[in-house]
C-alpha cells in the first residue's frame, strides 16, 4: 500500500506558472479496522499537537488516539477509548477544545434517543479511565410563525435529528441538525437549525444549558457543519437537500454558507452557492481569516469565499439577511477543480469529503472519495483575489470507487488533517493524514514537502 502513496498521478501547471514538486514519502498505513471512520483531528493545541484522534462509526466503535511522535513512524501506536454501550447513537463529528475537554456528536439510535453531544476527557490517565463526562440531548424547536419544509409544507415544531457539526465560540457550543423527515431518492427536509448551548468547562462535569435564544434557523436546508471564526463569528454549512440516485448525490435545493454573529446569535449574512451540494466537514479557513474553502459532495469542485466582507457588516440582526454574492471568489459556475478530470471544465461526479490548509495557508488539500485522489491546491495570498482554478498536483491514493461494485481494495479517501507546525522543522514524516473508508478503515500518512 505504500506504493499507492508514492504514485503521483499528475503534475499540473497553475495560474501562477509554477509547478509543485511533490515528494511522497513511503510512510505506509495505519489500520483502524472500522469501516467509514467519520472524523480525524490533529489539534493545534498545547500537549495535543503530536496526536491524531479518529472517531469510528462501526465496530470497533470508539475513539483512537495515535501517537505521531512515536519512533519508527507508521503504523502509529494508539490508545483506544471504547464507546460501545456508552452512547445510544452513531458518532459523527469530533471537536477538541483543550487537553481536558473534547466533545462529539451522535445521531440516530432507538426512537431518536441518540441525537446529542457527548463531552469527554481526551487525555485520561488510562484507557480504563476513559468516561463520558456528560451527555447533552437535543431539544424541540418551536417555530412561530411556521416555516415551510422543502416540499412546501408548513412546519411549526421540529424534533431535531441528523445531529452533525459542533463548534465552540464565545463561551457557547453550536450544534447543527439537518432534521430530514425523508431521505433517499425523494428526500424532504424541514428548516435547518443550529442549537445553541452555554457551557462552563471550569466545572466538573462541565455545565451545559440551552442559551437564549436557544436555536437559529438557517437560510437554506440541511445544515451539516459549523466552523468557528474566533469568538465572534461562526460559519454554518448549508449543504442543501440532496437526493441519492444511482449511488450519487444529486442537489435538489440551493446551498449556502451562513454567517452567525455569536453575540447576537442570529444570521447576519450568507454566501449563496447555488446547486453546489456543499461538503459535510468543517470549512477550511486561512490563518489570517481572509478566505475560506469548502468542497462539494456531488462534484469535483471546491468553492472559495472572501471573508474580509465580514469586517464591514452592519450591527444588529438584519431582515432580510444580506447575500454576499460578490464575495464568492469561486462558486458553482467557476469552481476550483480537483481530481484528474478537473481540467476539462466538466462537473464530474466526485465527493470532495474535506479540505484542509497548510500551516502557512499557501496550500490546500482536498480528498476525493469517489476518484480516490488527494488534490493539492495553491491558495492565493492577495486579498480578494481568487485562487487558481486547477490543482498543483493530484495524488492517486486508491483506485476510483465504483458504487455498484463491492471491493476488496482500499478505496474512498475521506476525512483528512494537516499536522500543525512547520514540516521538516517542527516534525519529520508525513504532513497530511487521510482516512480511507472501505473495506476497513485506515489512516494514510502523506509527505508533501
Amino acid at each position: 500500500m505504500a506504493a499507492a502513496l508514492c504514485a503521483v498521478g499528475a503534475l499540473v501547471g497553475c495560474g501562477g506558472g509554477s509547478v509543485l514538486e511533490v515528494s511522497i514519502g513511503k510512510e505506509g498505513e495505519t489500520v483502524i479496522g472500522s469501516p467509514l471512520p467519520s472524523n480525524l483531528q490533529i489539534p493545534d493545541l498545547p500537549g495535543l499537537r503530536g496526536f491524531a484522534y479518529v472517531i469510528t462509526t462501526a465496530p470497533p466503535l470508539g475513539i483512537f488516539r495515535f501517537d505521531l511522535e512515536a519512533p519508527g513512524g507508521a503504523p502509529y501506536p494508539f490508545t483506544y477509548y471504547d464507546l460501545f454501550g456508552k452512547i445510544p447513537g452513531v458518532p459523527d463529528e469530533l471537536f477538541l477544545y483543550d487537553q481536558d475537554h473534547g466533545m462529539f456528536t451522535t445521531s440516530g439510535g432507538f426512537a431518536g434517543q441518540g441525537e446529542g453531544i457527548h463531552l469527554f476527557d481526551p487525555t485520561p490517565e488510562s484507557p480504563a479511565a476513559f468516561a463520558i463526562k456528560k451527555s447533552v440531548p437535543v431539544f424541540p424547536v418551536l417555530l412561530n410563525p411556521p416555516r415551510n419544509d422543502s416540499a412546501g409544507n408548513p412546519v411549526s415544531r421540529i424534533d431535531p435529528s441528523y445531529t452533525s457539526g459542533v463548534a465552540v465560540s464565545n463561551g457557547k457550543i453550536y450544534v447543527c441538525t439537518s432534521n430530514f423527515t425523508a431521505v433517499g431518492g425523494s428526500p424532504v427536509c424541514p428548516p435547518g437549525t443550529v442549537l445553541v448551548y452555554r457551557w462552563d468547562p471550569s466545572k466538573d462535569p462541565p455545565e451545559v444549558v440551552p442559551s437564549s435564544p436557544s436555536f437559529i434557523v438557517t437560510t437554506r436546508f440541511n445544515p451539516t457543519e459549523v466552523t468557528a471564526l474566533g469568538d465572534r463569528k461562526v460559519l454554518v454549512t448549508n449543504s442543501g437537500v440532496l437526493a441519492i440516485r444511482e449511488a450519487r448525490a444529486v442537489p435538489l435545493t440551493e446551498a449556502a454558507v451562513d454567517v452567525v454573529d455569536t453575540d447576537l446569535d442570529c444570521v447576519v449574512a450568507t454566501y449563496p452557492l447555488g446547486l453546489s451540494a456543499l461538503s459535510y466537514k468543517a470549512i477550511a479557513v486561512a490563518p489570517d481569516r481572509s478566505r475560506a474553502l469548502v468542497g462539494s459532495v456531488a462534484f469535483n469542485s471546491v468553492f472559495e469565499l472572501d471573508l474580509t466582507a465580514l469586517e464591514d457588516l452592519p450591527a444588529g440582526c438584519p431582515d432580510p439577511v444580506p447575500a454576499l454574492t460578490g464575495r464568492v471568489l469561486a462558486g458553482p459556475e467557476n469552481p476550483i477543480r480537483t481530481g484528474f478530470s478537473g481540467q476539462d471544465g466538466k462537473k464530474e461526479n466526485d465527493f470532495v469529503v474535506q479540505i484542509a490548509l497548510s500551516a502557512d495557508g499557501t496550500r490546500a488539500y482536498a480528498s476525493g472519495y469517489n476518484s480516490g485522489t488527494l488534490s493539492v491546491l495553491e491558495v492565493e495570498q492577495a486579498v480578494r483575489t481568487p485562487s487558481p482554478k486547477g490543482p498543483l498536483a493530484v495524488l492517486s491514493l486508491t483506485p476510483p470507487l465504483d458504487p455498484e461494485q463491492a471491493t476488496v481494495e482500499d478505496v474512498g479517501p475521506g476525512p483528512l488533517a494537516v499536522r500543525p507546525g512547520r514540516p521538516g522543522v517542527d516534525y519529520e514524516g508525513p504532513d497530511v493524514f487521510v482516512l480511507i473508508g472501505l473495506p476497513a478503515g485506515k489512516m494514510f500518512g502523506v509527505r508533501t514537502y
